[in-house]
């Protein structure tokens, strides 16, 4: 049997995110003001986990980053997409998943827990000042920017 919590907002660093609300987690401010590219933001996320055997983690992207809702036709030299990492701490493994945002395409990663465990789980979820799927320092399109993050535990 595996079980998990709902996410909340963890211990550690929280930059450019709002409150969370439920198990959404939205960032303040995605394009800087000055530079009209990607503003750096990270949160850490905690969920309550217990696995009674053998299990895996997976977590998965719906976009494999976070793009423009409605993306129509970008200019070029103008980005409509941002990449992002997310590190997941669980059952004294560390696994890191990186959202490409090159591809509008489900992405997933997985991992193979080999004992059980219970405790908290942590996911870090961080964007990099300037990084687009245009490359570093493009300017976002304007607009609208999403992604589905999902963490799935289940027992193998």
């Amino acid at each position: 049997m595996c079980t998990l919590g709902t996410p909340e907002l963890g211990v550690g660093a929280i930059e450019n995110f709002n409150n969370p609300s439920g198990s959404v987690f939205s960032i303040t401010d995605l394009a800087d003001a000055t530079t009209l590219s990607t503003r750096g933001a990270r949160i850490t996320v905690s969920m309550q986990a217990m696995c009674t055997s053998l299990h895996r983690v997976e977590i998965s992207s719906d976009g494999d980053g976070l793009w423009r809702v409605g993306g129509a036709t970008v200019p070029l030299g103008i980005a409509d997409a941002v990449p992002y990492r997310a590190v997941l701490f669980w059952a004294a493994e560390e696994s890191s998943f990186d959202a490409q945002a090159q591809t509008r395409q489900v992405h997933r990663m997985e991992a193979l827990v080999g004992h059980p465990a219970t405790g908290e789980m942590l996911l870090q979820f961080e964007i990099q000042a300037g990084e687009t799927n245009a490359g570093f320092g493009v300017p976002l399109v304007a607009g609208d920017y999403s992604d589905v993050l999902r963490v799935t535990l289940e027992v193998q």
